[in-house]
């Protein structure tokens, strides 16, 4: 169950779907953000301290964009410094719209609280019966949060590209390197005999 630790499970009645689920979508694109949020709603998104803790030898839990500390959720949603431009305008959106909603509880919250609000926003539904306006204030939350996590999803694939080519260029360069000494060698080798 820990990868599903940040789902709210009270808000799930059993053969329905959840309550995020069921709010309606504003566009085709926003059906994209829903995939990568039920990534994270499902503990199946993977980043680097994932993939440290699978296998430990051969993989750095650092995050590889910032490379300042290890890739967790808390890191990748609201700390790492590659992405706090396009961050902080949307968490001040979804801050916002909770104070809209609930005064004063953004602050309140620690970090896993930030965290677990932003992947599952349902917690946020402080009872059973929402007014009309309460259930859009809601809908606003939980679209920015998808926001956000989509925003930092499409950045992150966009940087390890730009890392994978320049690796990719680099490793290239290396084996011409080698290859060229090699034929070099060879040919004063041959030269000499």
């Amino acid at each position: 169950m820990k990868s599903l630790k940040n789902l709210n499970f009270k808000a799930v009645t059993p053969g329905k779907p959840h309550p995020l689920l069921q709010l309606p979508s504003s566009s085709s694109y926003d059906a994209n953000r829903l995939l990568v949020k039920l990534k994270f709603m499902s503990g199946t998104y993977i980043l680097q301290s994932n993939r440290a803790s699978f296998n430990q030898n051969s993989v750095d839990p650092t995050c590889p964009l910032c490379n300042e500390a290890p890739e967790t959720l808390s890191h990748f949603i609201l700390n790492c410094s590659l992405t706090s431009e396009i961050r902080k305008p949307i968490i001040a959106d979804i801050r916002f719209e909770i104070e809209r909603l609930m005064p004063n509880t953004w602050d309140s919250f620690n970090t896993e609280e930030k965290v677990h609000t932003i992947i599952d926003c349902s917690g946020l539904r402080h009872r059973s019966k929402l007014t009309k306006t309460e259930i859009l204030r809601l809908q606003s939350v939980e679209f920015h949060c998808r926001r956000l996590l989509f925003t930092l999803h499409t950045e992150r694939n966009r940087h390890l590209q730009i890392i994978n080519v320049i690796k990719n260029k680099a490793t290239s360069a290396v084996h011409s390197y080698k290859s060229n000494i090699s034929r070099k060698v060879s040919t004063v080798s041959q030269t000499l005999h």
